[in-house]
């Protein structure tokens, strides 16, 4: 998955806001400083490199504006008495016609129409699969069809160019964009990877949408609903949600399938591992009950034999001495042990 940082870490210049006021824009979304293209990615660089370094950000720059995207630079402030620059910040923005002409050559499915509410399972209508998310906003299933730019009014939002690619989808085509760019001659030099790698750039990801909390936003914000990040961070992301179910949909919505697939995964591994922990604990319990009849562990503790030294200098060792170790040893190693490890090996390959 890519790595998403939050807004503030690219407000560094004085007076270059970064919310945006187009009301075609979702809430919370960072834009050039004509607040009409949105921030798609942001790449990060340090004015002190070297010159080959400079070359190869200035050919990568170049061939990413053939490619139709456009760049905007953000300066740091610099003091007076210092002689050291600070980092740069270069916004990438990708038009809608690179967007949808990206898309169509990787082969995207896009939504054609809303599907039906009449599929759903006995489970979900009696509200076991509803999520705390799902009485706030609910997303919606959508039938979807092969993308092609010359049936683009078939698809919906068809008429609503910053609404019609989701902000991971915009996020993963632009990345793609950045990865089978070239920054030399040299037809194997590409990517952004690489350039991260050899520290051209010191870091290169796409955008959260605003702050994660109301509070931070501002008074012109006010009126406004919550964006997808606050959402998650209100109805998901806290602690008070742990027995809630994870409103997947949403998380897909503004991270992307694979992170969608991670937490699916993780919470069903989860949910999984609560039986085999009860009955992990009544192996433990077992094995405290039992612990004063068990005939090893009384031998252990009443003894008062001695054992030889391990030394020619050394003490003697009594045997009650590991009384102890060998409680300890009883508590998870007993006859209920083996059976528990038989189920987690059936339990893993499940």
């Amino acid at each position: 998955a890519l790595p998403i940082y939050s807004i503030e870490m690219a407000n560094t210049s004085g007076g270059t806001p970064l919310s945006s006021k187009t009301d075609d824009l979702p809430p919370g979304t960072a834009t050039f400083r004509d607040q009409r293209r949105r921030v798609d990615y942001v790449l990060v660089y340090n004015d002190d490199a070297d010159e080959g370094s400079v070359e190869m950000r200035e050919y990568f720059h170049t061939e990413l504006r053939k490619k139709g995207l456009h760049l905007e630079e953000i300066a740091p402030e610099i003091d007076d008495a210092s002689s050291e620059g600070g980092l740069f910040w270069i916004l990438v923005h990708a038009p809608f016609s690179v967007l949808t002409h990206h898309a169509e050559d990787m082969g995207w499915k896009m939504p054609v129409r809303v599907a039906d509410d009449d599929a759903k399972s006995t489970l979900c209508d009696a509200g076991l699969c509803k999520t705390p998310l799902d009485t706030h906003r609910k997303i919606p299933d959508y039938y979807a069809a092969l993308f092609r730019r010359d049936l683009l009014q078939s698809f919906l939002h068809h008429d609503s160019p910053n609404q019609f690619f989701s902000n991971p989808q915009r996020s993963r085509l632009v990345y793609d964009i950045l990865q089978n760019t070239s920054y030399s001659e040299n037809s194997h030099d590409l990517g952004i990877d690489k350039l991260e790698e050899s520290k051209v750039y010191l870091a290169a990801f796409p955008l959260h949408d605003g702050s994660h909390t109301a509070e931070e936003v501002g008074p012109e914000m006010d009126d406004q609903e919550d964006t997808a990040r606050q959402e998650l961070r209100k109805y998901w992301g806290r602690w008070g949600m742990w027995y809630k179910n994870q409103p997947l949909d949403h998380i897909r919505e503004y991270f992307g399938e694979a992170v969608a697939f991670y937490f699916a995964w993780i919470g069903m591994y989860t949910v999984w591992l609560i039986p085999a922990s009860i009955f992990g604990l009544f192996v433990v319990i077992y094995g405290a009950a039992t612990l004063s009849s068990f005939p090893l562990v009384n031998q252990t503790c009443m003894s008062n034999t001695a054992m030889c030294p391990a030394c020619s200098n050394c003490e003697l060792t009594y045997v009650n001495s590991s009384c102890t170790y060998s409680k300890l040893s009883r508590l998870f190693d007993n006859e209920l042990t083996l059976v528990f490890a038989v189920i987690m090996s059936f339990w893993g390959e499940g």
